[in-house]
């Protein structure tokens, strides 16, 4: 129960006590009326005139003031008089004093109000007590509690002036960053620009690389050809050569007929001598017969001669195409040779070509994927700076809750003050 409460139950008994005096006092007057009432009509009837009166009046008065101490005495001084005891023995701290009354008068009402309202009081004083000694416990612990959450706040405050400070360094780190994501997507959209390039150039070098094989194909295919001819050149001249021994041959043949021949003529010759005059026409034709030896003699030397001559050139020719036909050979070799590099090199280079496609092809997934990291780490800069602006807010309410926890550490404090002053002075009275 509330100390309003308790004031309001006094000032409820007080009212109360006054209303049952005034009663009393009430009562007395009008019996003391009634009394003199009774006495004057009982002394006028015995004594008469102006002694009567007097006579009367005084017995009167003195019926009245002896009841009235009669009255007083036995119904209101005694009793009130035991409640003043109590109220006093209350007063002093003394909360187990009870008034034994259990008349049904207003007195006895009131004696009864008083000991419910000591037995309040006794309630509210043990109440208090326990509630001062909960708030004395509970405003230590809550001293306690905040000197925690104070050294809690402070950590928590270093540890968020640690976090500003290293978001403030993030901040400028992913700022570097995104200047050099800035720079990277620079650099990636040149190499993307030069892998272009570098592909149509293997494209074109493809292109020509093929043309190439295709030249060094019909260069092959000449080559067998003039290979071929020159072959069959040989053959021709060697078969030539051939024949040029046969004709040689002949030649000699001739010669040596023409040389028989000539014998002949000059044996026939002398023997148209030795005959005379029959041998002068055998003679004549004898002489025809060796001038046409002599001739075909001539004749077959020259032939001779042409033909080693066409032997010698044919032996020379023979050798040039033997060296023509070696050289052709070696010719058609190194072409196949070249054809075969040239082949890898057109397989080289068409790998090269799908190489610098699918490294395009990479190169501009990687630009893109650079532009989106560029944008990535431009939404974590912004990010990162509200973080670090949301962490500066925090350091404030941080610094405004450890002032706060001051505030209620220095209140709890008080109100430990409070509580303990307050349990001293509960602990004046004396309740059961």
């Amino acid at each position: 129960m509330s100390n309003e409460n308790i004031t309001k139950n006094v000032s409820l008994r007080s009212s109360l006590v006054m209303k049952v005096i005034l009663g009393v006092i009430l009562g007395l007057m009008i019996t003391s009326l009634i009394s003199e009432v009774l006495i004057k009509v009982f002394l006028s009837s015995f004594i008469g005139g102006v002694a009567g009166l007097i006579v009367s009046n005084l017995v009167s008065f003195a019926i009245t003031t002896l009841v009235i101490v009669l009255i007083v005495r036995v119904l209101v001084i005694k009793r009130i008089s035991e409640i003043s005891v109590a109220i006093q023995q209350a007063s002093k701290g003394d909360l187990t004093v009870q008034i034994q009354d259990k008349t049904k008068d207003e007195i006895g009402h009131l004696t009864t109000s008083f000991n419910i309202m000591i037995r309040n009081i006794n309630s509210v004083i043990e109440k208090a007590n326990d509630t001062s000694t909960h708030v004395t416990t509970y405003s230590e612990e809550l001293k306690i509690s905040t000197e925690q959450s104070s050294e809690s706040v402070n950590q928590i405050s270093i540890a968020v002036q640690e976090i500003a400070s290293s978001s403030d360094e993030q901040v400028n780190k992913i700022l570097d960053l995104e200047q050099l994501s800035q720079l990277v997507v620079a650099e990636m959209s040149s190499v993307t620009s030069s892998i272009q390039s570098v592909y149509q150039l293997a494209n074109e070098t493809n292109d020509q690389a093929n043309s190439g094989i295709e030249l060094i194909e019909q260069t092959i295919s000449k080559m067998s050809l003039i290979e071929t001819s020159v072959k069959e050149s040989s053959e021709i001249i060697n078969s030539l050569g051939d024949k040029s021994k046969e004709i040689s041959q002949i030649v000699s043949l001739i010669t040596s007929i023409a040389e028989q021949t000539n014998l002949l003529a000059l044996n026939a010759s002398i023997e148209a001598a030795r005959a005379g005059e029959a041998g002068k026409g055998f003679a004549v034709v004898a002489e025809e017969v060796r001038k046409l030896a002599e001739g075909s003699g001539e004749a077959a030397g020259s032939i001779s001669k042409l033909i080693t001559e066409i032997q010698k050139e044919t032996i020379s020719a023979v050798s040039s195409i033997k060296n023509g036909t070696a050289v052709v050979e070696e010719g058609t070799t190194m072409v196949n040779k070249s054809g075969e590099a040239f082949n890898h090199i057109v397989q080289y280079v068409h790998e090269i070509s799908e190489q610098s496609k699918s490294v395009n092809s990479r190169s501009l997934e990687v630009n893109e994927k650079a532009k989106k990291t560029r944008e990535i780490i431009g939404v974590i800069s912004s990010g990162t700076e509200q973080v670090s602006s949301s962490v500066q807010i925090v350091a404030a309410s941080v610094e405004e809750q450890a002032a706060s926890n001051e505030e209620i550490a220095s209140s709890a404090e008080l109100l430990s003050q409070g509580a303990n002053g307050l349990k001293k002075e509960m602990n004046k009275f004396i309740v059961k």
